[in-house]
């Protein structure tokens, strides 16, 4: 039995990041495929063979994914999807099932996969593992080396047969996740993802899955659900050290839906880093509401070098209605923590959720001026499938296309209201980054900032990107 686990290219070759939440073309940096990491450790444990191919990294043209995946004579091409790729994948699966012939299965897996399985199951794509994909993954695969006389016994698991889609039923969540093994990380070619800023490695440890918020714009609860489901700091400080002693990488993402949902536990975090008088630089996201100074400091101890907020609006009307559930105010002040504390502040911005008008959008730009953090990201808010944002858009007919092409995260143009064109969602983007990053002060402090020439090398290619993505294409 082998299997591929795919992170595919598209046809035009844009880079695009597939991580659980993030389905968007890239700005900076490419992060590595951890979820099929995951998948490869749990089905190497099994004796299956597996081999990783994230064709994003390796700079393959479509074509050279195709000829990469088909050399490697799969049983079983396990393809991480996306919402804006789905296309793309469709086209993969069916170019290799047109060389490979009926030698081969291919499975999806993914948000778009859970959300909506019925959009890809077809004769190329025979399944689609729904929810987290790990022991889903293991069951298939021992069904296709067996024949596949059981695929209606894989819960989690929905799938094609004569013409008809059949959906089993849900698997319940991994309830302890102390018990997956370590990401298959040698699986991997560590040494190509790194911070664009420096061109260290860089890789993703992950903390926790789901979230018990109500965000309507966020996939995290379709996909992981809404418990909170954390690993020990123990054990997280465990697969760090086997990082940093195998692959020699210092610095981390601790990746998680929400890091910060309960205080004690990221103080538990930093307390078992610095336990073990480890030297390392990691980032992480966060709510404002639940940030504090004794966490920021204690994270800062730790070796926290940035963190990353879901502002998303400077609007309080803005925030009750898309169920964030904190205010503006809230926002501001972590980022004041965060400039205290010495730990720099990267905050996501959304324009165009429901209730956005003219005056929101000032709101938005002025909070963002008046607060300054560090770094920002502003998005078009992108109604996905299986999410509360998504049923809203599309049973009040606020959806201008139903072409998932169209739904890269951050990039969308999708949604417009009657008092609020799309046009001038997509513009407010444009014109709340030239106003941030633009101006004479950021400029000179970003460039004071450079201390390398791979820094220097990484800020100009971020500046470049950002100006062909926002200010000139859009």
């Amino acid at each position: 039995m082998k299997t591929v686990l795919l992170n595919p290219t598209i046809l035009t070759g844009a880079p695009v990041l597939r991580s659980e939440r993030c389905q968007g073309k890239l700005l900076v940096g490419l992060w590595p495929p951890i979820a099929l990491a995951y998948v490869g450790a749990v089905l190497r444990k099994e004796g299956i063979e597996v081999k990783i191919i994230d064709s994003v990294i390796l700079n393959h043209t479509f074509e050279k994914m195709v000829e990469a995946v088909t050399k490697e004579m799969p049983d079983l091409i396990i393809v991480q999807n996306t919402t804006p790729t789905l296309y793309d994948d469709l086209e993969l699966a069916k170019r290799v099932k047109e060389l490979l012939r009926e030698k081969i299965e291919i499975a999806f897996f993914g948000v778009h996969a859970t959300a909506r399985p019925e959009d890809i199951l077809c004769e190329n794509v025979k399944f689609a593992i729904r929810n987290e994909p790990e022991f889903v993954a293991l069951d298939l695969c021992r069904a296709v080396r067996e024949g596949g006389q059981s695929f209606g016994d894989i819960q989690g698991l929905s799938y094609w047969r004569d013409g008809k889609v059949f959906h089993n039923q849900d698997r319940s969540p991994i309830l302890n996740l102390d018990d997956l093994p370590f990401p298959a990380r040698d699986l991997l070619p560590n040494d190509k993802y790194t911070i664009p800023t420096t061109g260290e490695p860089f890789t993703l440890i992950k903390t926790s899955r789901g979230c018990p918020y109500e965000c309507i714009f966020c996939t995290a609860p379709a996909y992981y659900g809404h418990r909170w489901r954390t690993r020990s700091a123990a054990n997280i400080v465990s697969e760090v050290k086997k990082v940093v002693a195998r692959f020699n990488i210092n610095n981390f993402s601790f990746s998680s839906d929400t890091f910060n949902v309960r205080e004690d536990y990221v103080l538990s975090i930093c307390e078992a880093i610095n336990s073990e008088g480890m030297k390392i630089k990691w980032m992480c996201n966060s709510r404002v509401d639940n940030f504090s100074v004794k966490s920021a400091r204690a994270m800062k101890e730790a070796g926290c070098w940035l963190i990353a907020f879901g502002t998303e609006s400077g609007s309080d009307v803005i925030l009750q209605m898309a169920k964030k559930g904190t205010v503006a105010r809230q926002g501001k002040e972590a980022i004041e923590i965060c400039k205290d504390v010495g730990i720099k502040s990267l905050c996501y911005f959304m324009f165009g959720l429901p209730g956005e008008t003219k005056q929101t959008i000032r709101e938005t730009i002025d909070f963002v001026m008046d607060a300054e953090p560090d770094y920002v990201h502003f998005y078009t808010a992108t109604p996905f499938p299986g999410t509360e944002f998504y049923r809203q858009a599309r049973d009040r007919k606020w959806l201008t296309s139903s072409d998932w092409r169209r739904y890269f995260h951050g990039l969308s143009d999708v949604i417009s209201y009657p008092d609020l064109p799309g046009e001038e969602i997509t513009e407010a983007t444009k014109i709340a980054y030239r106003k941030f990053y633009f101006r004479p002060k950021k400029i000179m402090g970003e460039v004071l900032n450079i201390h390398s020439l791979s820094g220097f090398k990484g800020q100009i290619k971020t500046f470049l990107n950002m100006v062909k993505t926002w200010i000139i294409k859009k």
